[in-house]
């Protein structure tokens, strides 16, 4: 998520300019703490160069944006149920179903 953020941004300034690089300074500005520290940490290969940076960046956070996808979804699926016309054992089953999946995320 944070990697398309910078990259919609780009996209937006770019006006002729090089959207990669644009991406690369957009990303680098927006990090902070640990976050900031593990960049820095990275080879000035890895930081001159968008795709080989957006990997490093999916290799370590990327199980944290798809715990935050499967946690929008869970609470959506609350809403939802709470809505619904669901008996109390089909709200909980489906509970527990999105329970499963938090797990899996975060294997």
């Amino acid at each position: 998520m944070y990697i398309q953020s910078a990259e919609k941004r780009a996209m937006y300034m770019a006006n002729g300019q090089d959207q990669d690089r644009l991406s690369q300074l957009i990303f680098y500005n927006g990090l902070r703490g640990a976050a900031k520290q593990w960049f820095q940490s990275l080879s000035i290969e890895v930081q001159d160069n968008w795709q080989a940076l957006k990997a490093a960046f999916n290799d370590k956070y990327n199980k944290t944006d798809q715990m935050e996808h499967t946690l929008r979804q869970f609470y959506q699926g609350i809403q939802i149920l709470q809505q619904g016309n669901r008996t109390l054992q089909q709200y909980i089953d489906k509970a527990n179903q999105f329970a499963n999946l938090i797990e899996e995320s975060s294997d």
